[in-house]
């Protein structure tokens, strides 16, 4: 991050990581469990950089889904259902996690 703080500086502008390049990233990150924090790291990176972006709010929820972190995985999603409502993705994923609370 201390380089695009750089590159913003010299340049007089905000300049901020490409959002598909750190989901790619964040992606392989998380296939992995000695790495999964990481990944969950660059997610969130993504959706404060981002954040009128379903795509990376539905890769976090994703992510904490993997974690087993349900409700902020259930956030995440409602977010992304929030900025996209005719997702159909994102309702279904959603409707699974909130199936999978109740006992």
């Amino acid at each position: 991050m201390d380089h695009y703080k750089a590159l913003s500086q010299k340049f007089g502008y905000p300049i901020i990581p490409d959002e598909s390049y750190f989901n790619s990233w964040a992606q392989w990150l998380i296939k992995y469990p000695a790495t999964l924090k990481n990944g969950i790291d660059l997610l969130k990176m993504n959706t404060a950089n981002y954040p009128s972006s379903p795509r990376a709010f539905m890769a976090l929820g994703a992510a904490y889904t993997k974690n087993g972190e349900k409700q902020k995985a259930i956030t995440a999603y409602k977010k992304a259902g929030a900025l996209d409502p005719a997702s159909d993705e994102i309702k279904l994923r959603l409707k699974e996690l909130q199936n999978n609370l109740q006992p």
